[in-house]
């Protein structure tokens, strides 16, 4: 019984290691795409990343106002 469990901690340890590079490949490859796409549109990359903090400061601040304080 403990051949077997074994056998299946590694096949489960392989396939968890075999995802992470999966992972970590497809991580670097977007990171290069994005790199690529803020040095060729500068200006259209501030609109976006200053829309999406405007968009998550809203989704943090939730439903309250001014005069909720």
């Amino acid at each position: 019984m403990g051949a077997a469990a074994r056998e299946r901690y590694e096949a489960a340890s392989e396939s968890v290691r075999a995802g992470y590079n999966r992972a970590r490949h497809k991580a670097v490859e977007i990171t290069g795409d994005v790199d690529e796409f803020v040095r060729d549109n500068p200006g259209k990359s501030i609109l976006i990343a200053a829309g999406v903090g405007f968009l998550l400061g809203m989704l943090v601040r939730g439903g309250r106002r001014r005069d909720d304080y």
